[in-house]
């Protein structure tokens, strides 16, 4: 576990582009959300997308101004976002949601183009429909599945929704429910701060923080109540590495699809952990679970390393690699 791009306890700094630990990712929201597509790692905070190339960890501002809140849809540095969440790409195209504005973005890579999705600017609300017509609220985390994006809402809504990227269009999965644990069909299931989330192109799997729970959606044909939710793993706060719903997490945020398997970055707990899929076996392979909190930042390898809240998470295909966001440092892993 090493420290990649960044440098931790750098969050006053101005952000700024260099080359690994010559970067600066500033503000209390240094990274919020992160994704990849094999050549570059995405990162969206502090109001600016940047990307990391994998090669050789150089950082480089590629939509918005760091620091700089509004909306505007123009070319790279012209553009600018409100508060940025979750990312998701195809390798042509970066979404990414814009909380600060209430909407969803799309990023051209090659050109650098940003315009508006879906979603009303300045205008929150829970409506379903086309671009035009839905609205969004507290929005977090995002996937892609190969056809459709997905975000999770917390606040008043407490749901998972679906968008279609060509048409803008938006529709929800499952929650809207009020806060709550329940499992079942999508129209009665409730989430507790649903933060992000990611897919084995074939279900999908939730991050849900405030129940302790990596939950999961496996989705119907149908409307809402086709959508099935369930627990996978978790139950209440604590630490224990068990299966299904005897292991325990505490306000676990990132969650990624590595192949095989899922990684969770179980941030209050301090340390990232791997969840099997057909058995729900929880195992921590990276960081220690101290008394009192995630105060440590420690490079090393597996129990050696230390965390300081590691947050959103992604496991990179080509390298076998894992990064992950923690704060003002985007730390990388040789996994497998």
């Amino acid at each position: 576990m090493i420290d990649w791009a960044g440098q931790f306890g750098t969050a006053a700094a101005a952000s700024q582009d260099g080359v690994g630990p010559a970067a600066v990712f500033g503000g209390n929201d240094g990274m919020r959300g992160i994704t990849g597509d094999g050549t570059y790692i995405y990162t969206a905070g502090q109001n600016c997308i940047r990307r990391i190339a994998i090669a050789s960890a150089a950082v480089q501002t590629i939509a918005g101004q760091c620091g700089t809140a509004a909306h505007v849809d123009a070319r790279g540095s012209a553009a600018r976002f409100g508060f940025v969440d979750g990312v998701a790409t195809n390798g042509t195209t970066l979404w990414v949601v814009d909380g600060g504005n209430f909407v969803i973005r799309a990023v051209d890579l090659a050109s650098g183009d940003v315009t508006t999705l879906t979603g009303q600017v300045g205008n929150a609300g829970p409506t379903d429909g086309s671009s035009s017509v839905a609205q969004f609220d507290s929005m977090l985390g995002m996937t892609y599945d190969g056809s459709r994006l997905y975000i999770t809402e917390g606040g008043t809504r407490q749901a998972v929704r679906r968008i279609d990227p060509g048409t803008g269009d938006v529709d929800t999965i499952a929650g809207g429910n009020g806060t709550g644990a329940m499992n079942g069909p999508g129209d009665v299931a409730q989430f507790s701060s649903p933060r992000k989330l990611g897919t084995n192109g074939t279900d999908l799997f939730i991050g849900d923080t405030e129940n302790h729970r990596v939950r999961r959606i496996v989705l119907g044909s149908g409307g809402r109540a086709s959508h099935t939710v369930s627990t996978l793993a978790g139950s209440s706060a604590g630490f224990v590495d068990a299966a299904g719903t005897a292991a325990q997490f505490e306000r676990l945020r990132g969650i990624t699809f590595d192949g095989a398997g899922l990684v969770v970055s179980d941030s209050d707990n301090c340390v990232v952990r791997t969840l099997t899929i057909a058995a729900a076996n929880v195992t921590t392979i990276a960081g220690i679970q101290l008394p009192g909190g995630c105060a440590n930042h420690v490079v090393g390898i597996g129990a050696q390393a230390e965390f300081n809240k590691p947050m959103d998470i992604h496991f990179d295909q080509a390298t076998g690699d894992l990064f992950i966001a923690e704060g003002n440092v985007l730390r990388r892993m040789n996994y497998r």
